[in-house]
């Protein structure tokens, strides 16, 4: 089999025991589905299988947003728009350009209770950032590295920025649970997620609420 490091890097190993006469490998078993279907896959044997895992490798690029939002893309096109207003004190809608809709990303290692205690392990965790796409970063004057200033509803995070290929305009993804302060701190009375980005300077804030 192969093993996956939190890195992404594979690792192969041995077969513990041998399983009975009659037991098969799944690469042998999809292969023969593949055959019953009418395809044949190429795949002859364990090394052939391992050849063609290494030769798809990793995209170079991100899936592209589709403009239906068929694939889901659609959900952040809707966060997008909904990012553009802002509720004033009497519940009246006004426009905010400078709004960014969130986009919280669980991560597999954060600050959840099931890894208290667990320093090793979280040491390994990779940092939490703030992720935008090259024109949003231009359009708020940041680049990547950056420090920046979150603020949304009564918090306040500070977080690094992450210019990214795979993040649409007008939202900032960011992690669940990563940060000195869940993602949920910036959500509006309302449960909406829209922050205003700024140098943590800009206000004289820099640390996290």
């Amino acid at each position: 089999g192969t093993a996956t490091n939190w890195e992404g890097r594979r690792q192969r190993f041995a077969a513990a025991i041998d399983g009975p006469d009659l037991v098969q490998q799944d690469w042998e078993i999809i292969v023969q589905l593949a055959a019953l279907l009418g395809a044949d896959l190429g795949l002859d044997d364990l090394d052939a299988v391992r050849t063609e895992v290494d030769r798809l490798g990793v995209r170079d690029t991100p899936h592209p947003f589709s403009s239906d939002g068929d694939d889901g893309a659609g959900v952040i096109a809707d966060a997008t728009t909904d990012a553009d207003a802002t509720t004033d004190a009497d519940g009246d809608t006004d426009s905010d350009a400078d709004a960014l809709a969130v986009v919280a990303r669980p991560l597999l290692l954060d600050r959840g209770t099931m890894l208290a205690g667990a320093v090793d392990l979280m040491a390994t965790a990779r940092d939490a950032v703030a992720a935008l796409s090259a024109a949003t970063a231009a359009d708020h004057g940041v680049a990547d590295g950056d420090v920046v200033t979150l603020t949304g509803g009564e918090g306040r995070l500070t977080l690094p920025v992450a210019v990214t290929d795979g993040v649409r305009d007008g939202v900032v993804v960011l992690p669940t649970n990563a940060a000195e302060a869940p993602v949920g701190s910036l959500a509006e009375p309302d449960g909406r997620l829209a922050v205003r980005l700024a140098p943590p300077d800009a206000d004289g804030a820099g640390e996290v609420a």
